[in-house]
């Protein structure tokens, strides 16, 4: 489902990520775990389209995705959350994702949020809010 392979990211002198591989199958789970600048927060930017690699390959079912942009990888399934959930916390489900996308029903049915769709995202249960946030 996700392979790393050889896996380099530099930022100018600092080598923040080197050499990483792995490969992540369907239904598993892996953590990534390490002290502060570690580069952790690194690799998922350079996996999710944040930054581009500077050297290594990174597959998604199957698809190379190096240089892809975030909004690229969203369309074949591959996004990321962060820590702090970031959406407009006073406006709707609907008025999120119209925020940010023409295909407003199309997300919300996906992530099983059109129900809630006039919800206020800040009344929604944590993990229809982790949802809403995906979707970001």
């Amino acid at each position: 489902m996700l392979r790393i392979k050889n896996l380099t990211k530099k930022f100018g002198e600092l080598e923040a990520v080197s050499n990483l591989s792995f490969e992540v199958k369907e239904h598993e789970c892996l953590g990534i775990i390490g002290p502060n600048g570690a580069g952790k927060t690194t690799v998922f930017n350079v996996i999710s389209g944040f930054f581009k690699p500077t050297s290594g390959m990174i597959e998604f079912m199957g698809r190379n995705i190096v240089g892809k942009k975030p909004h690229e990888l969203v369309k074949l399934g591959l996004t990321r959350t962060f820590q702090v959930i970031r959406v407009f916390k006073n406006m709707t489900v609907l008025e999120n994702f119209s925020a940010i996308t023409d295909k407003e029903e199309e997300f919300m049915k996906e992530l099983e949020l059109w129900e809630k769709r006039s919800y206020l995202a800040k009344d929604l249960p944590q993990g229809d809010l982790r949802r809403l946030n995906l979707g970001m």
